[in-house]
């Protein structure tokens, strides 16, 4: 939006006679602008909405008391500025009731202009492991340093600085992590090399109090976080992969650490926590692209690894120093032995293209560190069986200038990758910037090398494929220069470290001018640095709460986990579980939407806490309830962003109707969170007559609650749906805006990925007993409206008949209808027929399912039926009251009864049976269900927008 109108307080615009009549839909649209505003009470969101045009154009904050309180107006004024700033608007107007039409509105400085320095060579923290640390990124970095001080003034942040390589520590000002973290705060600009391995644990915290730009060498960074073994390492993995990834990656965490740290890069944490970050190559991109959200990645982008073209000793030299003799064609592959090398299918190959037998060439294996054992006694194997042992060497590890000797006897270079991680292959370039030519393969970023300037095989290659490339270079002598001589031209066009320094520099400028972040820091050093001496430490804490809050509202401040987060309330069920009714639905379709994998949300269940006042992250119970390695972290107050989801699954009255819990529901509103609930049932309106008068008090408030506060509103069948749309216009015709009804289906198959069970003793003997003798079985908790007396007194009738059909009532009491049970219990006493089994496990209700001749629905009322879906899942024919919404399920396939006393009801269940011996009874198999994965996905699809599955497919 280019402007923003600025209302000030909700209170008051509500309290006004009326809406300018120059602020219309239309002016709003004309000026591409939205409104702002400051809720002085959290339910003046709705009567706003309800006056302002375009309400979708409304953005509303909370008036948070802690910066009134302890900000002075000026403070508070600077504030404002920054947050109309991050909400990106080149200008604004305040206005208020009665205003006339702005004619000069102020401009706003753009955010690319906070983070210009005035300075020449602004000051740069470079935080990376440096010579003579044994990393590949120490050597890098070292390569690199000198091009970036042409355009900073650089100090060295250094695990250990009396270690350091004295030409570095002569050249740069240096200090160790200890004192950055101190000291951090007085740089300009701050720039991370992130790589895979222990030198860069610290940097997760260093980066956390001193945000900067990172260069992201590895896209994964498990074996860096489980370097951290003394402070439980595989624990931060874990918590790593779930802020990455989501409950969806836990499963898959259950195995060995090191299949998680191959399946997930873990690094969401580097993006939250950076101004901007850099890879090497578009492979590592889309590695992140696959693995994260694309909000998450704004801030990425791509610069080519840096390679100093080596001056090299001419071959003859190399090869006098080295034993190799003149006449030799020498093959090599350089850097670490590993399995990822392709190494087998090399040694493979060059056994099948016969270069094993021709006493002309030779290969080396050039390189060790972190040493595979394993494959190295495998080469070492290989190597003894060959014709000339002598013919194949393996170095060890190599000092660099042992390196330089290699690369300069070398005539073939070999470099085959598999597993690709996002690297760039600086032994790649060094090969190639040795003018060798090198035979590759089209894997991860080696893809992206120029055909022109490598023999490059395809990713899959066969023995065959390398094998002829190896003979091919074997005597084809120009071809081998024209290939070495266009590879060193790219290596020195565009991999240079000046090239590669100006780059970084670019992206680096570019990241601290447009970040909103910069700005916030900045904000916060300065608002909160000058309250430090005056106010106790509680109120600094909220007061840096509120302004992280207020700027989340304008959506650009990220959260502590990595992507759009859908919010599923389950407050009841985390206080407790009833496994029954509704909160069986909750557990299925919960499940189901934690762990899918293709929502484009993360699926975060949540819930209120009135102790604290505030919804929390159920992260605890989440972690019992999908079986998965604990996570030891703890229910943090939740942190919602515009764009988020909230979705009320569970049925907690109180959420909705309490001032405490609702006002956030109305602040998550006002910045762009979608409201959702579930409406199961109407029950206590269209069947007053079975529920108390405060139940009905209950919910009717409750409903006219969820009706002004939500989005959606998703219903389980269309007879729900269009009793809550007969109820708005009856009930609530005057609401300013009707929630959108949307119908999603129920899953029928019990609980879903989570096993039967075995059955009791109890169960086995109830079985037997029930073995010779047909039954009906009547499932669900024992409520008046399910009409168990009805039955009852039927079944007595028909046993005095002589009918030899029997009952089986299997379900919970609710404790509020104890006494109605125990009358029903009574009626049924003397019936030999009738027997009661109670609440049964899954696994005996299936049982219970399959084997009876029909399962009995005689409910007055249902929103749902559980029972029913799971009745026809199972293949049980069915006999039910001819209700609609039975009428929506089972169509014809269902036999339906009208009988409203027990004589009547005796009559119809005497027919449906003898329709049942003469298997002439409708089909309830031909009942569409669908499972719970499918009712999942059914209600995702319902709240989710459509754009945020856009590449994605829809989950039905």
């Amino acid at each position: 939006m280019s402007m923003i109108v600025d209302l000030q307080e909700s209170e008051g615009w509500l309290a006004a006679s009326q809406w300018p009549s120059w602020l219309t839909s239309d002016w709003l649209s004309e000026n591409d602008a939205r409104l702002v505003c400051r809720l002085t009470h959290p339910d003046d969101l709705t009567a706003l909405r309800a006056i302002a045009p375009l309400p979708e154009r409304l953005l509303a904050y909370p008036d948070y008391s802690v910066l009134q309180q302890h900000l002075e107006r000026g403070d508070r004024d600077k504030l404002h500025r920054v947050f109309l700033q991050c909400l990106g608007a080149e200008q604004y107007v305040t206005i208020a009731p009665g205003s006339s039409p702005p004619t000069s509105p102020i401009r706003l400085e753009s955010r690319l202009q906070q983070g210009k320095l005035e300075s020449c060579k602004p000051q740069l923290a470079f935080v990376s492991p440096l010579p003579p640390a044994a990393s590949g990124v120490a050597g890098y970095c070292a390569e690199i340093l000198p091009y970036l001080a042409e355009n900073y003034d650089i100090t060295l942040v250094v695990a250990n600085p009396e270690d350091l390589d004295h030409s570095l520590a002569s050249m740069y000002e240096t200090i160790d992590h200890k004192q950055m973290m101190r000291d951090g705060g007085r740089f300009d600009r701050v720039m991370y090399h992130f790589g895979n391995s222990w030198f860069h644990y610290e940097y997760f915290l260093l980066l956390q109090a001193h945000p900067g730009v990172v260069v992201l060498h590895d896209a994964y960074l498990g074996h860096c976080i489980i370097s951290n073994h003394a402070q439980f390492g595989t624990t931060e993995l874990l918590q790593k992969v779930y802020a990455s990834h989501g409950w969806a990656a836990m499963p898959d965490c259950d195995g060995p650490v090191k299949q998680t740290i191959n399946l997930y890069p873990a690094c969401a944490s580097v993006f939250n926590g950076s101004y901007g970050v850099v890879v090497h190559n578009r492979h590592a991109k889309e590695i992140l692209y696959q693995s994260l959200e694309p909000e998450m990645l704004t801030t990425l982008g791509e610069v080519p690894l840096a390679r100093q073209l080596k001056r090299l000793p001419d071959r003859s030299a190399a090869r006098q120093e080295l034993g190799i003799p003149e006449e030799i064609t020498l093959y090599s592959t350089f850097g670490m032995i590993n399995p990822n090398k392709c190494l087998v299918e090399l040694m493979d190959s060059w056994v099948s293209s016969g270069l094993a037998n021709n006493p002309s060439v030779k290969l080396y294996f050039v390189g060790g560190g972190n040493r595979d054992w394993e494959m190295e006694n495998r080469i070492s194997n290989w190597i003894s069986r060959l014709p000339d042992p002598q013919q194949v060497t393996l170095t060890g590890y190599v000092s660099s200038e042992e390196y330089d000797l290699y690369l300069g006897a070398s005539d073939v270079a070999l470099q085959l990758r598999r597993n690709s991680r996002g690297e760039s292959s600086a032994a790649l370039l060094d090969c190639m910037g040795a003018g060798l030519p090198t035979i590759i393969n089209a894997h991860g970023s080696m893809s992206e090398v120029p055909d022109e300037t490598v023999l490059k095989l395809n990713d899959d290659f066969t023995a065959s494929d390398l094998a002829e490339a190896l003979t091919s270079f074997a005597t084809d002598t120009e071809s081998r220069r024209e290939v070495g001589r266009t590879a060193r031209a790219y290596v020195k066009a565009h991999h240079s470290p000046a090239t590669a320094a100006s780059a970084y520099r670019d992206h680096m400028e570019a990241s601290y001018i447009q970040s909103p972040d910069v700005l916030i820091d900045q904000l916060q050093a300065d608002i909160i640095g000058s309250k430090l001496r005056e106010l106790p430490a509680d109120k600094i804490f909220a007061c840096s709460d509120a302004i992280e809050d207020l700027m989340r509202c304008a959506g650009v401040r990220r959260t502590a986990l990595a992507g759009s987060q859908l919010f599923v309330d389950i407050s009841s069920l985390v206080q407790h579980d009833h496994q029954r009714g509704v909160q069986r639905v909750v557990r299925n379709i919960l499940r189901e939407l934690l762990l899918n994998r293709y929502l484009g949300y993360r699926v975060e269940p949540i819930f209120f806490d009135s102790a604290t006042g505030y919804f929390l992250y159920a992260r605890a119970f989440t972690n019992r309830f999908l079986h998965t390695a604990p996570l030891h972290l703890s229910d943090d107050t939740v942190e919602a962003m515009p764009g988020d989801i909230y979705l009320g699954l569970d049925l907690c009255y109180r959420v909705a109707q309490q001032a405490d819990s609702r006002q956030w529901l109305q602040f998550w509103r006002g910045r762009g969170v979608r409201i959702c609930h579930v409406v199961y049932d109407l029950l206590p309106v269209s069947l007053a007559e079975g529920f108390t008068s405060d139940e009905i008090t209950v919910y009717t408030n409750w409903l006219t609650a969820i009706t002004a506060i939500s989005d959606r509103v998703a219903c389980p069948s269309r007879t729900v749906a269009h009793e809550y749309r007969q109820w708005l216009q009856s009930e609530n015709s005057g609401a300013p805006a009707i929630p959108v009804i949307t119908e999603f289906q129920l899953g029928a198959d019990m609980e879903a990925r989570s096993g039967g069970g075995a059955l009791n003793a109890t169960e086995q003997a109830l079985l037997e007993k029930l073995q010779h003798q047909p039954y009906l079985l009547m499932a669900g908790g024992i409520t008046p409206r399910k009409g168990h007396e009805q039955v009852v007194e039927a079944f007595n009738e028909l046993q005095r008949q002589g009918c030899r059909l029997s009952l089986v009532i299997a379900g919970s009491i609710d404790e509020n209808h104890q006494h109605y049970a125990d009358r029903i219990q009574q009626l049924g006493d003397g019936s030999s027929s009738i027997y009661w089994v109670g609440c049964v496990s899954d696994a005996m209700l299936k049982v219970l399912y399959q084997r009876a001749a029909g399962t009995l629905l005689a409910s007055s009322g249902e929103g749902f039926s559980l029972s029913l879906l799971e009745a026809a899942y199972h293949g049980s024919a069915l006999l039910v009251r001819n209700l609609p919404v039975f009428r929506e399920i089972c169509g014809e396939y269902a036999w339906y009864f009208d009988a409203t006393d027990s004589t009547g009801l005796a009559t119809e269940i005497k027919t449906w049976f003898g329709a049942y011996r003469d298997g002439v009874l409708p089909d309830s198999s031909w009942i569409q269900s669908v499972d719970w994965q499918r009712s999942a996905a059914q209600l995702a699809n319902s709240v989710i927008p459509a754009r945020a599955l856009s590449g994605r497919s829809r989950l039905l």
